[in-house]
């Protein structure tokens, strides 16, 4: 085994910028799931990622190990050693940082539950769309979602009209969606602060 706890992820981006469709395929999915080298035979890691075994095969090899086998033995070594198996993805590449964002909202839906937001959305009086600057046309799209199967809708902010007279409308028992990207504007949830009884998400 080599020096480098880590070895197979900086081998990995040692050789990205050189690595074919397919290898970067491969790549991806061991960068963040390094653990299933233990557990998945090379056939199974090439179903994975929609690849032929030689595929896997010729990959493990460009990266410096002898086989699939030689590749879980080091792991395994890293493992059992007290190391941790590195699982995070490499913040210096912009790709991977998207998949990392991807996976983490992905997590984060999983453990959200829906229903109270769903219900709410159904049979709020009025519901209030929020979006600043490049979350407003993503606020705008969202509006109109909402307006193919239910009515009062409202996008806010109206142009012409600053926040505070927006927000000097919304009821207690209205729902407000704030959809925010990029940059918002810092003092928008301050003012909704001083509404304690809106239901805001």
């Amino acid at each position: 085994m080599t020096n480098n706890n880590h070895s197979l992820t900086d081998r990995i981006n040692r050789h990205y910028a050189e690595l074919t469709a397919n290898s970067r395929r491969l790549a991806d999915y061991l960068l963040l799931n390094p653990e299933k080298v233990l557990i998945m035979s090379t056939n199974e890691i090439a179903e994975s990622c929609a690849v032929s075994k030689t595929s896997v095969s010729r990959f493990i090899r460009r990266l410096g190990y002898a086989d699939h086998l030689s590749l879980r033995n080091e792991l395994l070594e890293v493992r059992e050693s007290g190391e941790p198996v590195l699982t995070a993805i490499q913040e210096d590449c912009d790709f991977h940082q998207d998949i990392q964002g991807l996976q983490q909202l992905k997590k984060q839906l999983e453990s959200t539950s829906l229903q109270p937001i769903t219900t709410l959305l159904a049979t709020a009086p009025r519901i209030k769309v929020i979006g600043y600057r490049n979350s407003y046309p993503l606020a705008m799209h969202f509006r109109q979602q909402l307006m193919q199967c239910r009515g009062h809708v409202e996008l806010l902010p109206v142009p012409g009209q600053t926040i505070g007279e927006d927000l000097a409308s919304i009821d207690e028992d209205d729902f407000v969606v704030i959809i925010g990207i990029r940059r918002r504007v810092k003092n928008s949830l301050n003012y909704l602060n001083n509404y304690s009884t809106i239901k805001c998400y």
